[in-house]
């Protein structure tokens, strides 16, 4: 039985015999619009008598986190049955396969699309976000103009000040993407737990995120730099 606690020790009618509740298990909700909730489990002794004599058919349930491994583990299950039963070559399977393939299809669809979404916002974001550093940094240079020249007059090359301001963009960069990703990772795991699932740590997220952020920033920050490497010396000590 799925459903409230409050029903253990209670009695219950199931196929014209009264029952008693001795366990109840975490309720499941619906998925894919079929209920998993709806079920009774009973002893195998009793079920057989229930069912004439005869022995019910074992039933053995097989999850795949990973849609992609859908066809593999699809590929194990059978031959770990055909095992199981003595079966050789060539011989038919003597067992059944009830496959989920339509909530698989609706998950691969409903990924795909997700994948899709995510990509086309996480294009915007980073579009806005490069505009954005490249005029910070443009103000940045404005900023130390006159610190330019005086670079400059002490011997200072273009190649050093350009490297300075493309140093200064990807810290700038690093130092908002970072605290972005640990509040998404934290974000991932409270939600992991309210909802009782494993929260699994997204390495290749996590690498794809920084090398982003720098490609990103290098990109933002190299026409300032260039723009502070190219100051004319007299016209950057003139600067007020």
């Amino acid at each position: 039985l799925a459903g409230e606690a409050s029903l253990t020790g209670r009695p219950i009618y199931y196929k014209g015999n009264k029952w008693t509740v001795v366990g109840i298990t975490a309720p499941k909700g619906n998925v894919f619009g079929r209920s998993g909730d709806e079920f009774v489990w009973v002893p195998l002794g009793t079920g057989e008598r229930l069912l004439g004599g005869r022995r019910p058919d074992p039933e053995i349930r097989v999850e795949v986190e990973d849609p992609s491994r859908y066809e593999r583990a699809l590929s194990q299950a059978i031959l770990v049955m055909r095992r199981i039963r003595g079966l050789r070559p060539g011989q038919p399977d003597n067992f059944g396969i009830s496959e989920s393939r339509e909530a698989v299809e609706e998950l691969r669809n409903t990924s795909r699309t997700l994948r899709i979404m995510a990509f086309v916002i996480g294009l915007i974001t980073i579009f806005a976000s490069s505009v954005a550093l490249m005029n910070i940094m443009l103000v940045n240079v404005a900023e130390k103009f006159r610190e330019i020249g005086i670079r400059k007059a002490v011997g200072a090359s273009a190649r050093q000040i350009r490297r300075h301001f493309l140093v200064e963009t990807v810290l700038i960069a690093l130092g908002g993407s970072l605290p972005g990703l640990l509040l998404g990772i934290l974000a991932g795991w409270g939600v992991a737990a309210l909802l009782g699932m494993h929260f699994r740590m997204p390495w290749n997220a996590v690498m794809w995120a920084i090398i982003i952020t720098f490609v990103t920033a290098l990109l933002a920050g190299w026409y300032p730099a260039y723009k502070a490497a190219k100051a004319n010396l007299v016209e950057v000590l003139r600067y007020e």
